[in-house]
């Protein structure tokens, strides 16, 4: 027997193995779910859940919000603008079927005519509908609608997006029925990136940071997002958040840092 030839196959058979297991050992910590804090992260695929995104592959910048001005709004909706009338649920301006009204928390509702000759036979149709009277009162960049009908009602949620991530707290809300006026409901901001930019913390690190902190290790849901607020009023300049979801509520961690914000 050539027990040469018989011992470079063992070390060859040895180191293949060596190899596989060095292989698998790594894709086992990759995919761990933080077991020494006790977590329980859901698993990717959930329109809620981000995958974790590591370190130096994905770079964020903190962007300044400036909140939709409701001038141009009123200017595009009204021939002459009308008086405003202080109400109980906001600052309210009538002209016949149209209406704007600016809610304490910051929302714009804006209840207006259909366009002519407009017809609502499906949900393309709302959406189209929907896009055009976004349009007209300038609405920055939204996402594609979350549409669900109740009879002859569409409603068609919108989701405000800036550097390709949710603007949390902001979109709008369009209800649509033919032969009725339309109400738009929006909390809107325009966003422009700043000079500012870092990489952003993986989710799971987040995680970490936040179950650290004090926070349930029992997690929901993670999303990457910019989170916003009504106390907005002028420039705001905000950094992205990791925005954790646990059964005892939401906390936005700072997507650089790891600091629990709220």
């Amino acid at each position: 027997m050539d027990w040469t030839l018989t011992r470079r196959i063992l070390m060859a058979a040895f180191l293949a193995l060596d190899v596989f297991l060095f292989v698998l050992i790594r894709q086992n910590a990759a995919n761990s779910a933080l077991p020494e804090a006790g977590v329980t992260l859901p698993r990717i695929g959930t329109s809620a859940v981000r995958d974790p995104l590591p370190v130096g592959d994905h770079v964020l910048p903190t962007i300044v919000l400036h909140p939709l001005e409701l001038q141009p709004i009123l200017a595009a909706v009204f021939a002459t603008v009308p008086e405003a009338s202080q109400m109980a649920s906001g600052i309210l301006y009538v002209h016949k079927n149209t209406k704007v009204l600016l809610t304490p928390s910051g929302h714009i509702v804006v209840t207006l005519p259909l366009p002519p000759d407009t017809t609502i036979t499906g949900p393309a149709d709302a959406q189209a509908t929907a896009e055009i009277l976004l349009g007209e009162v300038g609405s920055p960049l939204l996402t594609t609608p979350d549409v669900t009908r109740t009879g002859k009602t569409y409603i068609l949620v919108y989701q405000e997006v800036a550097q390709g991530v949710p603007l949390f707290g902001a979109g709008a809300r369009v209800t649509i029925t033919a032969g009725r006026p339309a109400t738009l409901d929006m909390r809107l901001f325009l966003a422009k990136r700043s000079d500012t930019q870092s990489s952003i913390l993986p989710a799971d690190e987040a995680v970490t940071y936040f179950v650290a902190a004090g926070g349930s290790p029992e997690v929901q849901s993670v999303a990457l997002g910019y989170p916003t607020s009504p106390a907005i009023q002028g420039e705001a300049q905000v950094a992205p958040v990791w925005r954790i979801t646990t059964e005892r509520g939401v906390v936005d961690v700072n997507a650089y840092t790891g600091e629990n914000l709220r």
